[in-house]
């Protein structure tokens, strides 16, 4: 019985171990939407971030497509998508694809006044001097949402 059991956790652990896999880790750097220039000096912030986390999740990652010749009714939406990565020739891109990954998140203003206190908390969120529950724009009336554009490259392993 226990040569049976020591076998099973042997095999379990053999299968456990090369099944492993190494995760991506990408260190992403942070540029307004709005107001990015093309200009990759002014950077909003960076992020590291890996392929399996929360953070991952809430970008919209750039498999960017392109029309191929299958675009029969050109309309500008092909048939069948074609990756960026799989194209030959020029994109028009600004950055290097292959070295680079891309995308974008849109980000909710936690603290839409700048009172230094976050919405959560704030009875009067727009500071239009209403409390919220009297206020039919609690949120106000602006935009308060920054749609942030992602540049990433892979970590070294």
């Amino acid at each position: 019985m226990f040569v049976k059991f020591s076998q099973f956790l042997l095999i379990f652990f053999f299968i456990l171990v090369i099944s492993c896999e190494k995760e991506e880790c990408y260190q992403c750097s942070i540029y307004d939407l709005e107001t990015f220039n093309g200009d990759f000096t002014k950077i909003k912030g960076n992020l590291n971030c890996c392929k399996n986390d929360d953070t991952w999740e809430e970008i919209s990652w750039g498999n960017l497509i392109t029309p191929g010749e299958e675009d029969l009714d050109y309309d500008g939406i092909p048939e069948s998508y074609i990756e960026i990565n799989q194209l030959e020739g020029a994109n028009l891109s600004i950055i290097d694809l292959s070295i680079y990954t891309t995308g974008l998140r849109i980000v909710e203003s936690n603290d839409i006044d700048n009172d230094g206190i976050l919405n959560i908390n704030d009875d009067d969120i727009d500071n239009d001097g209403l409390l919220n529950f009297d206020d039919v724009t609690p949120y106000g009336t602006e935009n308060n949402i920054t749609i942030e554009y992602i540049v990433c490259s892979k970590l070294n392993d």
